[in-house]
């Protein structure tokens, strides 16, 4: 019981950390460097979710474990995809 709670309390922070680093917006020149180390952060958390099973021990459990792989892989993804964009349209 304590690690499946456990397991929901790190998905949601997981998630408020997710939320926070993908508030990406690059509107004026000043804010493009800002973006780039956003990029890198969000691409890192990317990583995080799909490593974070592992490292809290919460792997036996096969929801939380898909969860943490998928949306990390949908994250870093993203993040790759954004940092791409990024650099194409500067």
């Amino acid at each position: 019981m304590l690690v499946q709670t456990y397991g929901r309390l790190v998905g949601h922070r997981m998630s408020l950390w997710v939320a926070c680093a993908t508030d990406v917006s690059s509107s004026t020149r000043k804010e493009a460097k800002r973006t780039m180390w956003q990029l890198w952060l969000t691409g890192l958390i990317g990583i995080w979710l799909i490593i974070s099973p592992w490292i809290y021990n919460y792997a036996s459990q096969a929801g939380a474990l898909w969860n943490s792989i998928i949306f990390g892989v949908i994250v870093l993804i993203l993040a790759i995809w954004a940092a791409v964009q990024f650099k194409n349209r500067s």
